[in-house]
């Protein structure tokens, strides 16, 4: 899980890296999504 609000260097096809930016804070939707990054809903 992302804890903080920027990580990287991330691989990146297009610019080769980049740096990642968390802009929603820790699991804030609703949904459960099995391919999202920031993981499943706990609660």
């Amino acid at each position: 899980m992302l804890t903080s609000i920027s990580f990287g260097p991330v691989p990146s096809r297009r610019l080769g890296s980049s740096l990642g930016v968390n802009n929603i804070p820790s699991k804030y939707c609703t949904y459960s999504c099995v391919y999202c990054q920031v993981g499943r809903t706990v609660n």
